[in-house]
C-alpha cells in the first residue's frame, strides 16, 4: 500500500503549516490556562502575511515602529504614535506608555487584572509590535480613536477640521480615557443648538458620560414630542432605567389630559365693580370663555410644542383685540389673575419636573433648574 501523499495532499499540507502551528500554539495556551499559568485570554501569534489580512494600518496615524512609539489595535485598525504625546492629555493612555519602554511589563500585567485595556494579545511576540499591539477595547472604536488623534495632531492629516460625526465618535473615547480637553470640546461642538442628535441617544450620552447640561433640554424634548418611538429608541431608554419608556408615555398622557381639562374648565371671571353694578357678568363670562378656549386650543393644536407661557402672550393679545372693540375691564382683571396664579404653566411645570425624575430613575440626579 502506497503511503506517500499525493501531490494534492502535499499542497494542502504545505498550505496548512501555518494553521497547524497556530492550532498547536492554541492548544498549548489552553492547557496552560487550565493549569492556572495564564490568567488572561490569549490569541496566538500569526505570521505577518496573515496579520496584514486581519488588520490594516491607519493611513495617517501609523509612524514607523520603534523606541518611544506605541502600537495600538482598535477594532481592526493599527495605530502607531509617540508615547510622549499622551503625557499631558490622558493619565490612562499615558500609563500605557510604559509598554513602549519595558517589554518585561507584559509578564507583570498578565499576573494582574486581565480585564484592563492595554493588554497585548500574544504571549509569543514582543509586546508593542505590529504582531502584538496594545489592544484598546470598548468603548474605543477605530473611528473614535482616529478622531482623538485628529484632534491631537490637527496638522498631521489632510481631512480638514473634525466633522460633527468625528466629535460624536470622539466623545466616548475622550470620556473613558479622561482626555478632558477633547471631551469638553466635543460636548461644546455637539451642543443641541449646533447639532441635532436623536433625543434618546443624546439622553443616553448625557447620563453615560456625565453631561448635566444636556439632561433637562433632552428630557423636555422627549416629553413634549408626540412622535412614537422606534424600537431602538425604546431599548435605549430602558438600558439605563427599565420603566423609562412607560413613564415617558404616562407623562405625555398626563400633560394632554391637563391641557384638555383647561379647555373644559375655564377660570372664573374676576369682575370689575362697574360690571357688577351694570349686571353684565354673564356677558363677560361668555366672552372670557370664548377667548380662553381659543387660546387653549392653540396650546394643544399647533404643530410642535407650545408652552404655557407662550399661550399667556397669545391670551393677552386676544384680550387686547377685544378691548379695542368694547371696553372690558373684567377681561383684563381676569387675565392678571390667571398670570399671577400661573394657571397655564405652573401645573405643567410640576408634571414635567416629576416626569423627568421618574424617567431617569433613582440612579441619576436631575440637574437643578437654574
Amino acid at each position: 500500500m502506497n503511503t506517500n501523499p499525493t501531490p494534492d495532499q502535499m499542497s494542502i499540507d504545505n498550505g496548512n503549516d501555518t494553521s497547524a502551528l497556530a492550532r498547536k500554539q492554541a492548544a498549548e495556551a489552553a492547557e496552560r490556562r487550565q493549569q492556572g499559568q495564564i490568567t488572561s485570554p490569549v490569541i496566538v501569534s500569526r505570521p505577518d502575511h496573515i496579520i496584514q489580512h486581519l488588520w490594516s494600518k491607519d493611513p495617517d496615524f501609523f509612524a514607523p515602529v520603534g523606541p518611544g512609539n506605541l502600537v495600538f489595535l482598535v477594532e481592526k485598525t493599527l495605530f502607531c504614535i509617540h508615547a510622549w504625546d499622551f503625557k499631558t492629555i490622558s493619565p490612562i493612555l499615558s500609563g500605557l506608555s510604559v509598554l513602549g519602554r519595558r517589554a518585561e511589563i507584559y509578564a507583570t500585567r498578565q499576573e494582574s487584572s486581565s480585564s484592563l485595556d492595554g493588554q497585548p494579545i500574544s504571549e509569543n511576540e514582543p509586546p508593542n509590535s505590529e504582531a502584538n499591539p496594545i489592544v484598546l477595547k470598548e468603548p474605543a472604536t477605530a473611528a473614535g480613536f482616529r478622531a482623538l488623534l485628529k484632534w491631537l495632531y490637527p496638522h498631521h492629516h489632510d481631512n480638514g477640521p473634525l466633522s460633527q460625526e468625528d466629535w460624536k465618535s470622539l466623545l466616548p473615547v475622550a470620556h473613558f480615557y479622561q482626555v478632558e480637553k477633547a471631551f469638553k470640546t466635543a460636548v461644546a461642538e455637539l451642543d443641541p443648538k449646533r447639532y441635532y442628535l436623536e433625543p434618546t441617544q443624546r439622553l443616553w450620552c448625557a447620563l453615560a458620560y456625565d453631561i448635566p447640561e444636556w439632561i433637562r433640554p433632552t428630557l423636555a424634548e422627549l416629553i413634549r414630542s408626540d412622535q412614537q418611538l422606534l424600537k431602538d429608541q425604546v431599548d435605549r431608554l430602558k438600558c439605563f432605567h427599565e420603566p423609562a419608556f412607560r413613564t415617558l408615555i404616562a407623562v405625555r398622557a398626563t400633560l394632554v389630559r391637563h391641557r384638555h381639562r383647561l379647555i373644559i374648565l375655564p377660570p372664573t371671571v374676576t369682575h370689575s365693580e362697574d360690571c357688577v353694578a351694570g349686571s353684565r357678568t354673564e356677558h363677560c363670562q361668555e366672552r372670557w370663555n370664548r377667548i380662553w378656549r381659543d387660546s387653549c386650543l392653540h396650546l394643544i393644536s399647533c404643530t410642535g410644542w407650545v408652552g404655557g407661557m407662550t399661550v399667556e402672550v397669545y391670551l393677552e393679545d386676544a384680550v387686547d383685540q377685544v378691548q379695542k372693540l368694547a371696553s372690558s375691564e373684567c377681561l383684563r382683571l381676569t387675565l392678571s389673575d390667571v398670570n399671577a396664579r400661573g394657571i397655564l404653566w405652573r401645573k405643567e411645570t410640576q408634571i414635567e419636573e416629576q416626569g423627568m425624575k421618574d424617567i431617569i430613575g433613582p440612579r441619576f440626579v436631575l440637574p437643578v433648574l437654574e
